[in-house]
């Protein structure tokens, strides 16, 4: 009996649940009848439009026909290429601190040039058309019915379809916004003063572009404009002062040990000096916290590419000038080529050595069965880009001989970009086969004949030229005292091998090359470059604190007749001068330049003969004053420093 009544009750559950499930089942069939029935309306209502709440970025296009779309999506195109984004560094996206960049499809800058065939991105107005008209038509039935309802809820808003080139874009961000950044630096080596510092480290700001990039790319999509934060981030710099400080005295001795002579076999010397040592200083720091030096050209490619150009290209050209063009009249070969790592293992073993090493020889290979030619064109000598002259009206015969020789010597002579010009070493030896005649210098207090006197008018009018042309000064010195020669004041630069130097540096993109001449008893230099639109002004250097010389110097001189005066100095007047260079570059980015110069006061100095016995002519007597020696080339005063420049 209870088996009877447990069967029954089951019996009844399942009739329950069948009718249950049967009412569900016609509940659904009906709901799907009605969905797809009203999704068939809807379609056969909107037969030739696009389905309603359709959107693309936003912008409605329901209830439009597909050219109707195509209209008004060619508008909305406009609209998109004109929105500014903008990129806000170092700051929360609601402050007004910091800096900002902006950007739309034509390029970066609010008012970037609208008139740009190709910009960056832009809507395609046909398959976006096309895209919104086939919302609700494609796929399945039962896709199709969905994108329908969708589109009744109004969640068919879909992003922009554009014809993009993201990449292009951003890589010009991540150009620009280098402007902002803020590296790390390690604690580093500087030369000053003559001597070795070391500059403390300095933690760095830099920014994640990549997370406002992929927002940025979203909100283009999408139509949206909000300002986008770059997240900062901290980057500490991995060698210490504390570091530098530990290895310095060791680069104290290598700096002793300095300049290196590098010379190759076509007799091309390089002076390896402490500038070349910091450009390539690279240094590493172990686990344990040792720190390790070596010379790498890696470290500064540029230099290094400079030094390689060096010991490759001939350093003098055969020209001529025609129709205010130049023209090589022989070619400009490489001849050689420079083997940088081998030449480094070589200065990395000088350097480190216990003795000193005073030269080694660079290596090199031969390239002079190559094709490779150079035109002026290539080298970048398209123009004179600068101009510098000098008088040397009076000078007595040796001394113009030795300014004509020394002038044929800087002819032609190249300079690559980034090189440091040294006018001791263009000139090479000063001897009698090259020449040179002898004429009277000051020396050691001293009026003495030496090979070469004069040449202090080549570098004098070298030092104007590079004045000219607003190139960084590396090394100049003024004369002791004023010289008619060099007049005016303030714009003369004295040369004495090997211990004075004129040397300037080619800043310029192009190669730069002297073109001189000797015009009467003017010198001329010309460089030749290409121009990079900056504009020098010099002003007459200012004349001051004007000292009369001391009284005149009388010198007894056995050697001479008795009673005869030769005058070998004339009296100057000390002075000091001032002028400042002013360079505006192309971007209007301007910089100052005082350039200033010391003069001592300087005696009249008078040879005297006397007697063999020393004693001075009778008194009464009035000596023979003779003719004044001609005026000497000078070495500069010990008391003035060198260059006597100032850059702000």
């Amino acid at each position: 009996m209870d088996k009877k009544i447990w069967w029954q009750k089951i019996k009844n559950q399942w009739y329950k649940l069948g009718q249950t499930a049967s009412a569900l089942i016609l509940t659904l069939a009906v709901l799907v009848v009605i969905v797809f029935g009203l999704g068939l309306g809807l379609a056969y209502a909107y037969q030739d439009r696009i389905f309603p709440n359709v959107a693309l970025g936003g912008l409605s296009l329901g209830g439009l026909k597909e050219a109707q779309a195509r209209e008004l999506l060619e508008n909305y195109n406009e609209t998109i290429k004109k929105n500014i984004y903008i990129l806000r560094f170092g700051q929360a996206a609601d402050s007004s601190n910091g800096q900002e960049l902006r950007l739309s499809a034509y390029g970066l800058g609010e008012a970037a040039d609208i008139s740009n065939s190709q910009p960056y991105y832009f809507l395609n107005t046909e398959s976006s058309a096309t895209l919104a008209y086939r919302w609700g038509r494609t796929g399945s039935w039962f896709s199709r019915g969905l994108e329908i309802w969708q589109a009744l809820l109004g969640q068919a808003d879909q992003p922009i379809e554009l014809t993009a080139d993201f990449v292009a874009l951003e890589n010009s961000i991540k150009v620009a916004s280098t402007e902002f950044l803020d590296q790390a630096e390690d604690a580093h080596f500087v030369w000053e003063k003559n001597k070795l510092e070391v500059i403390e480290e300095k933690t760095g700001k830099i920014f994640d572009l990549e997370e406002a990039l992929k927002k940025l790319r979203q909100q283009i999509t999408r139509g949206e404009i909000k300002s986008i934060e770059v997240k900062t981030i901290y980057a500490e710099p991995t060698l210490k002062i504390v570091d530098l400080e530990k290895l310095k005295p060791t680069l104290e001795k290598v700096v002793k040990k300095l300049p290196l002579v590098i010379a190759d076999s076509a007799g091309r010397i390089y002076y390896f000096a402490v500038e070349d040592l910091l450009n390539f200083l690279t240094l590493a720091k172990s686990a344990e916290g040792e720190i390790y030096w070596q010379m790498a050209p890696e470290k500064n490619q540029t230099e290094a590419l400079r030094l390689q150009q060096y010991f490759s290209l001939t350093n003098q050209a055969n020209f001529l000038v025609d129709n205010e063009k130049l023209v090589f009249v022989s070619k400009i070969k490489r001849g050689q080529g420079l083997d940088i790592a081998a030449t480094f293992v070589s200065i990395n073993e000088a350097l480190k050595s216990e003795t000193r090493v005073k030269k080694i020889t660079a290596t090199t290979v031969d390239l002079s069965q190559d094709d490779l030619d150079f035109s002026p064109a290539e080298l970048g000598l398209k123009e004179i880009v600068a101009m510098g002259e000098s008088d040397f009206r009076g000078s007595p015969k040796n001394r113009i001989n030795n300014i004509k020789v020394g002038v044929r010597s800087l002819n032609g002579v190249l300079i690559a970009p980034g090189e440091t010009f040294s006018i001791l070493k263009a000139l090479g030896a000063i001897s009698a086969a090259k020449g040179y005649l002898k004429e009277l210098v000051i020396k050691q207090g001293k009026t003495v004949p030496e090979l070469g006197g004069g040449l202090c008018q080549v570098s004098t009018t070298a030092f104007r030229v590079a004045l000219s042309a607003g190139v960084p000064i590396i090394e100049r010195y003024n004369h002791a005292y004023r010289v008619p020669y060099y007049e005016p004041a303030g714009t003369d630069a004295t040369i004495y091998d090997p211990t004075l130097d004129f040397k300037f540096k080619n800043d310029f993109k192009s190669y730069l090359m002297f073109q001189t001449e000797i015009v009467g008893t003017k010198v001329l230099y010309y460089l030749w470059g290409t121009s990079d639109g900056r504009k020098v002004v010099n002003p007459k250097p200012a004349v001051y604190n004007i000292v009369p010389p001391p009284e005149k110097l009388i010198i007894e001189d056995p050697e001479m007749p008795e009673g005869e005066t030769k005058c070998t100095e004339k009296p100057h007047s000390g002075a000091s001068t001032s002028f400042t260079q002013t360079i505006t570059r192309a971007n209007g980015e301007k910089k100052e330049t005082v350039f200033a110069s010391k003069y001592r006061p300087w005696q009249e100095v008078c040879l005297v003969g006397i007697k063999k016995d020393g004693t001075m002519p009778v008194s009464g007597t009035s000596p023979q004053a003779g003719a004044p020696l001609p005026i000497p080339d000078l070495l500069p005063a010990p008391s003035v420093g060198s260059p006597f420049t100032q850059t702000r």
